[in-house]
């Protein structure tokens, strides 16, 4: 099964503001906020936390472009159920724009079929736009486990 992780979790568009404290804690809540759009299928969330010129790799190597969501909606809307569980362990923020770097540990459960985990790493790049946080691009990668040193 083909799955996106896409705008999965996360933000985008902007207007350069001067960075101040707790922009990280805010970026982090901004991606917490996605994870539990992600999780109940809130589409509208979702493109609420993504600039339509949003554009990202998937997981899969694909890229996904704008903020319609469409994949998820179509993905949701045939029963699948994600279970994301993303972890934030770096952000760096400017004057108006954030880089977030993490873990998503979690599944994915297509109606038909059983639950496929996930494993990966994602970076988000993000931008302040109104006093709110909207993701502009994402990377995500499997997390590939190194084999034992002989």
């Amino acid at each position: 099964m083909k799955f996106k992780l896409a705008a999965a979790a996360l933000c985008a568009a902007g207007i350069a503001m001067p960075a101040i404290a707790g922009d990280a804690d805010d970026v982090k809540a901004t991606i917490a906020k996605a994870q539990k759009a992600y999780n109940s299928c809130d589409v509208d969330t979702m493109k609420g936390l993504t600039d339509a010129s949003f554009f990202g790799f998937n997981m899969d190597g694909t890229l996904s472009e704008g903020n319609d969501m469409a994949e998820m909606k179509g993905a949701c809307d045939a029963g699948t159920k994600y279970n994301f569980n993303l972890t934030v362990n770096k952000v760096h923020t400017g004057d108006g724009w954030a880089v977030a770097a993490g873990q998503n540990k979690g599944s994915v459960k297509p109606a038909e079929g059983e639950a496929q985990p996930v494993d990966s790493h994602f970076t988000v790049v993000m931008v302040k736009d109104g006093g709110s946080w909207k993701s502009i691009h994402l990377h995500a990668s499997p997390n590939i486990k190194q084999p034992a040193s002989e």
